[in-house]
């Protein structure tokens, strides 16, 4: 296996504790994507987490997000699309067959894969890695301080940093800029 190969295969990010989340089916009318075979996790009560959208074994995208992951809707196992968790929004915000794609992330994801995710369910998933919020305690004013911070913005950085670095390119729906 190349080293391309190898840094965009999900299986090397097993043991940093990626795992998948959810496999997607795509709505052929609408391009919106309904998350199957969903682990716990999409509705864990936690706000730090790296992603990768995969095709197949192929890391397609990395992201972070400081959001829930998902907030499950009253009457469907499905997550609330809204801009308050990242795969609400990321499998139905926006519309694939309007201009949005040139704008939205979300959108722009959906749109690339949706060929790839119509093929059957299961080609293109959702893995996650879930990042610890630290907790600091400190003083202000003399007095008890408490307070936390997330790292999942720099691990996300860091990852596609090292991509870049032994590769010379990124995850084919990754921006450019690192």
């Amino acid at each position: 296996m190349s080293v391309l190969e190898e840094l965009l295969n999900i299986n090397t990010y097993v043991q940093d504790g990626f795992s998948k989340v959810a496999d997607v089916r795509a709505n052929p009318d609408n391009g919106k994507w309904e998350l199957v075979e969903q682990s716990p996790s999409l509705y864990e009560n936690h706000t730090s987490w790296v992603y990768a959208v995969v095709v197949g074994e192929e890391i397609v995208k990395i992201g972070e997000t400081g959001l829930l992951l998902g907030i499950k809707r009253q009457r469907t196992d499905q997550p609330v699309i809204c801009t308050t968790n990242r795969m609400g929004r990321l499998a139905g915000f926006g519309n694939i067959f309007s201009e949005d794609w040139k704008t939205d992330t979300d959108v722009r994801i959906r749109s690339a894969l949706h060929e790839e995710a119509l093929e059957h369910v299961g080609k293109v998933s959702i893995w996650v890695r879930r990042c610890d919020v630290v907790n600091i305690k400190s003083t202000l004013y003399g007095e008890p301080y408490e307070t936390f911070t997330t790292y999942h913005k720099q691990l996300e950085k860091a990852y596609l940093t090292r991509i870049h670095k032994e590769t010379g390119g990124l995850p084919r729906l990754n921006p450019i800029k690192i």
